[in-house]
């Protein structure tokens, strides 16, 4: 006799046995009290040797039902190998026609519940796709990097309030950073207005899963460090967007593994508002208090603290940058987003 599947047996247990197919399930068309949505005619029955599926029209499921309904109707992800992983969450905003910024639960396997731009794997897989769309998707892994190669919006909701950038929005070339005064360990690096030293700001956080991103920052810090000569008057400064996680030990013990000249490159440490109008200066969006947009983000300033150029990815000359700590030139044009890399011309790393 198949078994209903409501919120009295939706424990990660039952859950589990629905996904490898040894528990019979019944759905039928209803609402349940605390879940988001209703779901009509939607019903799994078992027989001996055999799972059928029977799916309606107007699926609107909770979000840990509908990522087992996707698994269950592809395969599975075990089936797909150790590159793929399920990843589900609201769409906050596209950046282009092949990158969004996606609010995700917990990856299993990959990464923690954060909020971070994915690419697709091609631009017709957005087509429809909205901000405020709850969305079920595949992620492959390949080259240190994730994309989406599947996708399927399972409903709708409102962005949260709370999603934002402060007054005045992102710095721009040519514009002068506000002074911020950051927590290095034994005492605090300005920067923005008044540094009085050409600096590299970046950010990072110390458990990020993704050797595309926050590894690869610090493998091109180090690369930079390298490449500065004594003479040369630069700073490095990497900020962590995980403060409750990346302590002043923590950061302090990852910079030694780095191998960070601590008279020229720093890990800072800001909390609360304070690290909020930072990252908004960066480009960087603040989804709700403490949680931030992980997105790559270099800003490369003057001694005044001028926005010489930033950068949207880690794929920069590093000749570039180096003239420019060094030179103040080239500049990007005024009033210019970030600068991104096109693939082919992404360096490896340092």
């Amino acid at each position: 006799m198949p078994v209903p599947l409501n919120a009295s047996s939706t424990s990660g247990g039952r859950l589990r046995e629905f996904a490898r197919g040894r528990l019979p399930v019944r759905m039928e068309g209803g609402a349940v009290p605390g879940w988001v949505g209703t779901w009509h005619q939607v019903r799994w029955a078992r027989s001996p040797g055999r799972t059928a599926v029977r799916v309606g029209v107007r699926v609107s499921l909770p979000s840990s039902i509908q990522a087992l309904a996707l698994a269950g109707l592809v395969g599975l992800a075990g089936c797909w190998g150790e590159r793929a992983f399920i990843l589900e969450g609201q769409v906050l905003e596209q950046l282009d026609a092949d990158t969004i910024v996606v609010d995700h639960d917990p990856v299993q396997g990959l990464m923690p519940a954060m909020v971070m731009p994915f690419d697709v794997s091609e631009a017709g897989i957005l087509d429809g796709v909205r901000p405020g769309a709850r969305i079920v998707a595949r992620l492959m892994k390949e080259d240190g990097k994730v994309v989406i190669d599947k996708l399927r919006v399972t409903g709708h909701a409102p962005l949260p309030p709370s999603y934002r950038q402060p007054e005045g929005g992102p710095v721009r070339p040519g514009k002068t950073l506000p002074a911020t005064a950051i927590d290095v360990g034994d005492g605090p690096w300005t920067v923005g207005e008044g540094q009085g030293v050409p600096t590299v700001l970046t950010f990072l956080y110390t458990t990020c899963p993704l050797p595309a991103f926050c590894p690869m920052v610090t493998s091109r810090l180090q690369g930079l460090q390298g490449s500065l000569s004594a003479d040369d008057d630069a700073r490095l400064i990497a900020v962590t967007i995980d403060p409750s996680t990346d302590t002043r030990t923590v950061l302090d013990a990852y910079a030694q593994t780095a191998g960070a000249d601590p008279a020229r490159w720093r890990f800072g440490r800001l909390e609360g508002e304070a690290l909020e109008a930072l990252v908004g200066h960066a480009a960087l969006s603040v989804v709700r208090e403490g949680e931030i947009v992980h997105a790559i983000r270099w800003l490369v300033l003057d001694a005044e603290g001028r926005l010489i150029e930033r950068y949207d990815d880690n794929g920069w000359p590093m000749d570039r940058v180096l003239s420019q700590l060094r030179t103040g030139a080239p500049t990007a044009p005024p009033g210019s987003d970030g600068t991104r890399t096109p693939d082919h011309e992404v360096p490896g790393p340092g």
